[in-house]
């Protein structure tokens, strides 16, 4: 309590998070960068992702998430700090970050207007403005790690492990799913995106034996996971999850038709989080189920069948949550950013 009550004053305070983001630079800024420089090789880049330290780049502590912030500024040219909160991804629901309303800024960047509309709701003093989905802010880089050969590529993003929740993956029926896929499709090459949480030693051996490529955007404090995620989806033609997540938006803006499929995993909860009780009752919440079953529906196969084509109801409802009619233009991105 005393942590979240000292966090609380922190964000409120610019000076104070300009002075704490000074100190923390001074700090870690030799760990982060040996990191952030090891990531050319595939090993280095995959096992290093769990050690990377926070290094701020952006004022707001949670604009450093998955270089949200990195890519708004440099798609619009700003070298100095946002002024804004930028949501790091699709929250359905009621579910709003801790400290994200305790911020000294009250403006804020979300994908859709259905998000923008429920923090007005929440808060009518605050400025909501939508820029579609942030992948299309990201660059294409080179994964030279990825070695895929001619043919059909296949990208599979299983649910990943939080501060809150450990995901236990059943790694047998994965493999099963992904062989059977690759026979009924002709998949030449298969790419397993693992999230930075889900680094196991055992679970990578196996894959690897099968001849997946494995593939890891980084931890969330690395400015380049944007960037690396955009280039993955875009090598790839089909994906699949098997949950609905941020990455379903991300496949379908990016013209990449996504499937959710059906495998077996389990959740354990980790009740020592601060904030527990608010995630089990987030999950449980109705306005956040629904909006997830309404997005599963779309995506979801009962014949064990993908999509090799995105249809217009899956782009629409994308549309919906991602925000896809706000893309911004850089000039437009620049004048918003600078509005007083």
């Amino acid at each position: 309590m005393i942590k979240l009550f000292l966090k609380r004053i922190l964000v409120s305070n610019k000076e104070l998070l300009l002075a704490f983001s000074f100190l923390i630079k001074l700090k870690n800024s030799k760990s982060y960068f040996k990191h952030i420089n090891g990531h050319k090789t595939f090993n280095q880049f995959v096992y290093s992702s769990k050690k990377l330290p926070f290094f701020p780049i952006s004022l707001i502590i949670d604009n450093n998430m998955y270089g949200i912030e990195y890519i708004v500024r440099r798609y619009s040219k700003i070298n100095n700090f946002l002024m804004y909160y930028i949501e790091h991804g699709i929250f359905f629901g009621n579910h709003i970050q801790s400290d994200q309303l305790n911020y000294f800024s009250k403006k804020y960047l979300v994908p859709s207007s259905i998000r923008s509309d429920f923090l007005k709701a929440c808060n009518n003093n605050i400025k909501v403005v939508a820029i579609g989905p942030y992948i299309h802010y990201a660059n294409i880089i080179n994964l030279k790690y990825l070695r895929t050969k001619k043919g059909k590529t296949l990208l599979f993003f299983p649910d990943h492990t939080t501060a809150s929740i450990l995901i236990q993956q059943n790694i047998k029926k994965n493999i099963d799913l992904i062989n059977r896929i690759k026979k009924d499709y002709q998949i030449t090459n298969v790419i397993i995106s693992l999230f930075y949480l889900d680094l196991d030693n055992s679970h990578i051996k196996k894959y690897k034996e099968m001849g997946y490529n494995i593939f890891c955007a980084g931890s969330k404090w690395d400015y380049n996971f944007m960037d690396r995620l955009k280039s993955v989806i875009s090598i790839s033609d089909l994906t699949i999850s098997n949950s609905v997540g941020t990455h379903i938006g991300y496949c379908i803006y990016l013209n990449k038709p996504h499937t959710i499929v059906n495998t077996s995993y389990k959740k354990k909860y980790n009740y020592s989080h601060k904030l527990i009780n608010n995630v089990i009752n987030s999950e449980l919440n109705t306005t956040r189920a629904i909006q997830t079953n309404e997005i599963h529906k779309y995506f979801f196969r009962e014949d064990k069948s993908i999509y090799l084509e995105i249809n217009k109801e899956q782009y629409n409802i994308c549309s919906k949550y991602w925000g896809f009619e706000f893309i911004r233009s850089e000039t437009e991105m620049f004048d918003i950013l600078n509005e007083k």
